[in-house]
């Protein structure tokens, strides 16, 4: 409202601007005719120039009132005695202008379809009783509907590519303007008012948007004071790559072998120019070489999957892969089994099949009795057939399935203490790795800890002249050159770094020494040698 008020302000200073002035001749101005919506409001314009020195100026606004053949004066306003206003317009008119500017304009709310009428707009100097002789028609036509706007064309569009399109209004009551409504698309919208020719006021929105190929019409509605509304729509031409790419299957029973007609539907503009056709099958991509929006394709299995690709000169897009509703005849699988507990057996029969298939039972080639129960399940194109019931001793138990495609048998096999072998099986696999793993962590702590006690060897330092054999470790040496150099029977080493064999402990390793018994014959002239290894 506070815009809408501006708007008028602006307006009204323009209107008063260029009818002030020192002026010497009596002028008036009003449109001829001017439109509004029933129950909105309408500013009649006008404009007054008086001489400058005269003082105060009043408009009046009065129509004729036909009775008859006679016809009589009726004031719709009057500035100067507004008591003299006739009744149904009391409280709906007001002076909007400022005479002092030479703004006469006149507003009239909530108008309604007996408001039109041709009205005469006179003026009078304060003071005097008589009306200058200067007097203005005005034609007002209230409109029982309001009319509704223009749509700007936008042409073809092109997805993806933004567009701004134009909503156009007219109105004649610029302080309380009507609203605009977009539908249809999503964007940014902006507002802008424009004064017309005669009073007339444009009130314009714009959107932009980007369309859609979802996009197809696009609509603006109006909404006057007083309640009235109108709306105009537009379809919109959207140029896009093909979309919703998917296959229809146009046979109607698909049996496993046999052929089936493809088709690959979308929706494009322009149409589509290429089609292309493949499937998928054990991992592995197929192309047809078929380029038409219908394909026919042979020996058909149930585990192929087809799509399609469309193109048309704005682009490209293919279809989910897709599988087919193959029929084809009952299979029943080695999941099937029965499981033989005490004196209870229970079977089941798991089949796999397009369309379902029907089951029954056969113990020991009868029916069973009525001591057994049966249950059924099924999800997708696989159905369980479960038999329970007490049983002495192994029989042979097997299932029959069919449809209308064929049948199959099976004889199922008991799974006793073979099931519970697979039961536990993977539990001592993993008790044998366990203690594999632990005799391995054990054996290299030993390992290591032994280590630790063995000192690492040196080249050790041999005194020279002395009867030492070495070819690389460990050193053997004479008895007697020993008995030289390890001293007060304790056998001290000189070489650095090293230990003689026989001072080990027995929690090192041992080296193989040969020590031959030296008698202690003070006259013995032969002499044994005794070699000692040294590390």
């Amino acid at each position: 409202m506070g815009f809408s008020h501006m708007l008028f302000s602006f307006w009204a200073l323009i209107q008063g601007i260029s009818s002030e002035g020192n002026h010497t001749t009596w002028s008036l101005w009003v449109p001829g005719s001017i439109s509004a919506v029933e129950g909105s409001c309408v500013i009649i314009p006008c404009t007054a120039t008086y001489p400058s020195d005269i003082g105060k100026t009043h408009v009046t606004v009065q129509y004729k009132n036909h009775k008859f053949l006679f016809s009589t004066w009726k004031v719709l306003f009057d500035s100067e005695e507004p008591e003299k206003n006739q009744r149904h317009f009391q409280g709906r008119t007001s002076l909007v202008g400022d005479m002092s500017q030479g703004n006469c304009s006149l507003k009239i709310d909530h108008v309604k379809t007996e408001d039109t009428k041709v009205y005469y707009v006179s003026l009078k100097v304060n003071g005097q009783k008589n009306w200058n002789n200067l007097q203005k028609e005005v034609s007002l036509n209230i409109l029982e509907n309001a009319e509704r706007p223009v749509i700007s064309d936008p042409g073809n569009l092109r997805e993806a590519l933004p567009v701004t399109m134009n909503c156009t209004v007219k109105h004649s009551c610029p302080i309380q303007p009507p609203v605009l409504e977009w539908s249809g698309v999503n964007g940014t919208i902006s507002d802008f008012h424009t004064l017309g020719h005669q009073g007339v006021w444009t009130y314009s929105s714009s959107i932009t948007f980007t369309p859609s190929y979802l996009d197809c019409r696009i609509s603006c509605k109006v909404k006057h004071v007083g309640g009235k509304s109108a709306t105009r729509e537009r379809l919109l031409y959207v140029k896009f790559a093909p979309r919703d790419v998917h296959i229809e299957v146009l046979t109607v029973s698909i049996i496993e072998g046999s052929p089936v007609l493809l088709s690959c539907n979308c929706k494009a503009d322009p149409p589509v120019s290429r089609y292309e056709w493949f499937y998928l099958k054990g991992g592995k991509t197929t192309n047809l070489k078929r380029y038409t929006e219908s394909t026919k394709v042979y020996n058909v299995t149930r585990d192929m999957q087809f799509y399609c690709i469309a193109e048309n000169q704005l682009g490209r897009n293919q279809s989910i892969p897709m599988y087919l509703s193959v029929e084809y005849k009952p299979h029943v699988t080695a999941e099937s089994e029965c499981i033989l507990s005490g004196a209870l057996v229970q079977c089941h029969c798991v089949v796999d099949s397009n369309p379902a298939a029907k089951i029954t039972w056969s113990v020991n080639g009868s029916t069973p009795d009525d001591t057994f129960n049966f249950t059924f399940s099924s999800h997708s194109h696989k159905a369980t057939a479960t038999l329970t019931g007490p049983l002495q001793a192994k029989v042979s138990i097997a299932c029959t399935a069919w449809n209308k495609h064929g049948d199959d048998s099976y004889v199922l096999p008991y799974q006793t203490n073979a099931g519970l072998l697979w039961k536990i099986l993977p539990a001592v696999v993993v008790l044998i790795c366990l203690s594999a793993l632990s005799i391995l962590i054990v054996t290299w702590r030993c390992k290591k800890r032994r280590r630790r006690h063995v000192l690492n060897y040196h080249r050790p330092y041999i005194p020279r002249n002395l009867d030492i054999y070495q070819e690389s470790t460990p050193l053997y040496m004479n008895y007697n050159l020993a008995d030289n150099i390890y001293t007060n029977g304790s056998y001290q080493m000189l070489y650095e770094n090293c230990t003689p064999c026989f001072v080990r402990t027995k929690q090192q390793r041992r080296a193989v020494w040969a020590l031959r018994e030296v008698r202690e014959d003070q006259h013995t002239t032969s002499e044994i040698p005794v070699y000692l290894e040294v590390i």
